[in-house]
């Protein structure tokens, strides 16, 4: 079965309107256990929650998406990539390289 990472700005629309245009395949790929998120999306979406019940709302949903787990080095591979990229003359924030 394919994991498919799905990023924050695709559950954001999601979450917004159920007339959004990916909404029936997100719906599927929630179902079929294949939509993935990692730890870093999990708490953009979390954060940006505007009240406690939202937030406790939201929580429970996200609950049954699966993290995708870290490797030890994972947080050294963000920082040698965002080093990489910085060198090269492209800044690019932590939360989207490590989502990269």
């Amino acid at each position: 079965m394919a994991k498919v990472l799905v990023d924050s700005s695709v559950w954001i629309d999601f979450f917004r309107s159920s007339e959004f245009a990916q909404a029936p395949t997100l719906a599927k790929l929630v179902r079929s256990n294949q939509a993935w998120m990692t730890a870093i999306i999990r708490v953009e979406l979390l954060s940006g929650t505007r009240r406690e019940a939202e937030y406790r709302l939201l929580e429970d949903r996200l609950a049954s998406i699966p993290l995708l787990p870290e490797t030890d080095d994972f947080w050294n591979q963000v920082a040698r990539a965002r080093f990489w990229l910085a060198r090269r003359g492209t800044q690019a924030a932590v939360t989207d390289v490590s989502i990269a």
